[in-house]
């Protein structure tokens, strides 16, 4: 079913989706560098509903726990290293759970459940894929190195999702502020 959006200078349109469940994406990515202070909680993110959100929504998907294998990552770098994308993601690809979530051209119709309805765990930490669904009003708060990414809308109403990115003051020098 068709939902109608209305973009600014362009009016209104409409859009539909056949999927009947979020498949995990491949575009994983932590709105933090992994450059920061491990020790230190240097900020949190945020996901708030504006709209009611059910499943196959296009609620935002996470990996449960991959701020600890993010975290363990970032300890295994060498001091002063910089901020270079492809590095975590290389590492990630070590593991054969997160190799086969990034993928492509997987469209195994049990990709879903093979991520989603079971926990895998990489070096003794436990993963697995989860879908953020929720009530106008409710907030999610998540480490900053949880690895999340959007997920196609299968329903017939928008997604109505807002995220912000909070940072601890004096994380980021004297311009944080």
């Amino acid at each position: 079913m068709p939902w109608p959006t209305w973009t600014p200078g362009r009016g209104t349109r409409s859009f539909s989706c056949t999927a009947t469940r979020p498949r995990p994406t491949r575009s994983w990515h932590a709105d933090y560098g992994w450059d920061l202070d491990r020790e230190l909680l240097f900020g949190v993110k945020v996901f708030a509903f504006i709209a009611g959100v059910r499943p196959r929504g296009g609620g935002t998907v996470v990996i449960t726990g991959s701020h600890r294998v993010v975290a363990r990552f970032a300890a295994s770098l060498p001091p002063q290293q910089h901020y270079e994308g492809h590095l975590l993601g290389r590492y990630l690809r070590r593991d054969d759970w997160f190799r086969a979530l990034s993928r492509p051209g997987d469209d195994d119709p049990g990709r879903a459940a093979r991520f989603m309805d079971r926990e895998h765990r990489t070096g003794g930490i436990a993963v697995r894929v989860a879908e953020l669904t929720g009530q106008p009003g409710d907030v999610v708060l998540t480490h900053p190195w949880v690895l999340h990414s959007g997920s196609p809308n299968t329903g017939g109403y928008p997604r109505m999702m807002l995220t912000k990115n909070l940072y601890r003051r004096g994380c980021f020098g004297a311009a944080s502020g």
